[in-house]
């Protein structure tokens, strides 16, 4: 059944603290400690009762070292907590939704298993994931406020989901890793949603028509695997845009759709066949950021009438 634990809580060598449809309850005043290689299995598969993490232990005492295993694993609906900071972090159990209301902290890496679905619920919050994320399921921001998530390590898609929708929730997603992809990427039109790279290096973006706003900084190379478009603003402050043999559709017909700091490392790269393509209106200029050959030379197009869309690439 449920048990108390008036002391300490530790979880060492490679043990797997599995508890079933049970709740443990702690001390605030003691510690609760995950060894390397552990693992804290909280829920039955089978059984749709929302087993929490360890109640009343605060976050000052509990250590959980990054190579630990926190499994959120119930047959229904359940509460991530964001208490403490998770070694490795699992969302499990197909069709089931997690749901973490508040600023979520994972030293190791996050997995969104099978059909499972981690929601960061109606809570303003910021997640800091430092190792890689890997999806099969859904990762969701939410409802109702704005969130932003932050991954240092790789964006690993199998056949996952990320939904940032919602009528004026200006999510935000933070990349860093090398190299990102996902299956699906669910935006809303005007929500002002943005996808951002920001690795002091190279990266590879994510293949997707819903970008709202794309931000390429940081430095190096973000270079397209596929065709892909942006619907809102797309920023270069720091680094290449490099096409390779895709291309990418500005559908915002603004003739501010562009932005950045432009120069000799900062433009979009034609270093293949592929083409920046421009949605126009009449009378509306348009200055396209390209080169090729770390050679920048921009085009600029005016006076335009009877085009729906311009079509821009560059070959030194």
């Amino acid at each position: 059944g449920a048990i108390t634990v008036n002391g300490d809580l530790s979880i060492t060598g490679t043990a797997n603290l599995y508890t079933n449809t049970f709740q443990i309850t702690g001390n605030a005043a003691r510690n609760f400690t995950m060894a390397a290689g552990t693992t804290l299995s909280l829920g039955n598969t089978g059984n749709g009762t929302n087993v929490l993490f360890p109640l009343n232990y605060v976050t000052g005492n509990i250590t959980l070292d990054p190579a630990s295993t926190v499994v959120y694993q119930a047959g229904g609906a359940q509460t991530v907590s964001d208490v403490p900071h998770y070694g490795n972090l699992t969302i499990a159990t197909d069709g089931t939704t997690k749901t973490c209301n508040g600023n979520l902290n994972v030293n190791g890496n996050l997995a969104v298993n099978g059909t499972a679905t981690l929601s960061a619920g109606t809570t303003a919050s910021t997640w800091n994931i430092t190792g890689n994320v890997t999806i099969d399921g859904t990762l969701n921001f939410g409802t109702t406020n704005a969130k932003t998530l932050n991954i240092t390590g790789n964006l690993v898609d199998n056949t996952g989901t990320i939904t940032m929708t919602g009528a004026g929730l200006a999510h935000q997603l933070n990349l860093y890793g090398a190299s990102n992809s996902i299956t699906t990427l669910n935006t809303t039109a005007g929500s002002n949603s943005t996808v951002s790279y920001l690795a002091a290096g190279d990266q590879q973006i994510i293949t997707t028509p819903n970008y709202q706003n794309l931000v390429i900084n940081g430095g190096g190379a973000k270079t397209a695997i596929g065709n892909s478009t942006v619907n809102g603003v797309l920023t270069i402050n720091n680094g290449l845009l490099q096409l390779g043999n895709f291309n990418i559709t500005i559908q915002n017909t603004s003739a501010t759709a562009i932005q950045g700091t432009f120069g000799s490392t900062t433009y979009i790269d034609i270093n293949g066949t592929g083409y920046v393509q421009q949605a126009v209106a009449a009378a509306t200029s348009y200055t396209i950021p390209i080169g090729s050959n770390g050679v920048y030379a921009p085009v600029t197009a005016s006076s335009i009438t009877g085009s729906t869309y311009l079509r821009f690439r560059t070959v030194y």
